[in-house]
C-alpha cells in the first residue's frame, strides 16, 4: 500500500485514472496509450492502477488522499466507489521482459494464460477460470471467444491488460513483418474490445505513429 500513499494526485495523474475507472466502471471495453517521456512515472502509474483495480484498501487510501486534493472538478472518490463493483482480471504485461523478435499477440495471450491459470488473482467469489488446454491452438476470433466466454462464465468483469513500454517494443522489431504483425494485433484487440470487454492501457515514450511506418 506504501505506493499508493506515496503517489501524488497532480491534476494530470487524477484525471488519467478518473478516466480509465470511469469506463471501466462503466463496462465501456476501450484501449488507452499513455504518453510519456522515460522517468516520467508511466510503469508506477500501471502499478497504481492495478493495485486499485484489486486491493479494496488501495482504493480506500486513495479515497483519504482525495480529501487533501484540490483537483475539484475531478470527482474521483466516486469513480474510486463505482469501480469496486466492477471485478475485471487484471493482466500486467511488461516488454521489457520479452525479446523482440517475440510477437505481441504470443506475449499477451501467454501472460493471460499464466494468470487465470496461476491462482494469483484476487477475484473473491468464484474459483480460478478454467480455460480449455489447447485454447492458444485455436485461430484469433476462436480464441477471444473463449476468452469472453470463460470471463462470463466466471463473473469477471471483463479484462484489464497493462501493456508496459509498447512503444520501444515496436521500434526494436527486427523487420517490418513482425513489427506490421504486431500493429494487427493491436487494431484487433481494439476491435474487439468492446465485446469483451476489454480495456487496454499501454504506456509509450513517443506517438504510436512515430514508432515505425504506420
Amino acid at each position: 500500500h506504501s505506493m499508493v500513499e506515496n503517489v501524488i494526485l497532480t491534476g494530470e495523474v487524477s484525471f488519467t485514472i478518473a478516466t480509465l475507472l470511469d469506463k471501466i466502471s462503466s463496462l465501456e471495453g476501450q484501449g488507452f496509450f499513455v504518453l510519456g517521456n522515460y522517468g516520467s512515472g508511466k510503469s508506477h502509474l500501471l502499478n497504481i492502477l492495478s493495485l486499485i483495480l484489486n486491493d479494496p484498501g488501495a482504493r480506500r487510501i486513495l479515497t483519504e488522499k482525495c480529501a487533501f486534493n484540490d483537483q475539484q472538478n475531478i470527482d474521483l472518490p466516486s469513480t474510486l466507489q463505482q469501480v469496486s463493483k466492477v471485478t475485471p482480471l487484471t493482466v500486467e504485461i511488461s516488454l521489457v521482459e520479452h525479446s523482440n523478435r517475440e510477437y505481441l499477440e504470443e506475449i499477451v495471450l501467454s501472460c493471460i494464460d499464466k494468470k487465470m491459470g496461476s491462482g494469483q488473482n484476487n477475484h473473491q467469489d468464484t474459483p480460478n477460470p478454467v480455460l480449455p488446454a489447447d485454447w492458444l491452438k485455436r485461430t484469433r476470433k476462436e480464441v477471444f471467444r473463449i476468452l469472453q466466454d470463460v470471463l462470463r462464465q466466471d463473473n469477471w468483469g471483463g479484462i484489464v491488460l497493462l501493456i508496459d513500454e509498447l512503444s520501444e517494443f515496436l521500434r526494436s522489431k527486427p523487420d517490418n513483418r513482425s513489427y506490421n504483425e504486431d500493429v494487427r494485433f493491436l487494431q484487433f484487440l481494439g476491435e474487439f474490445a468492446e465485446a469483451i470487454p476489454a480495456w487496454v492501457v499501454a504506456t509509450l515514450q513517443e506517438n504510436i505513429e512515430n514508432t515505425g511506418a504506420i
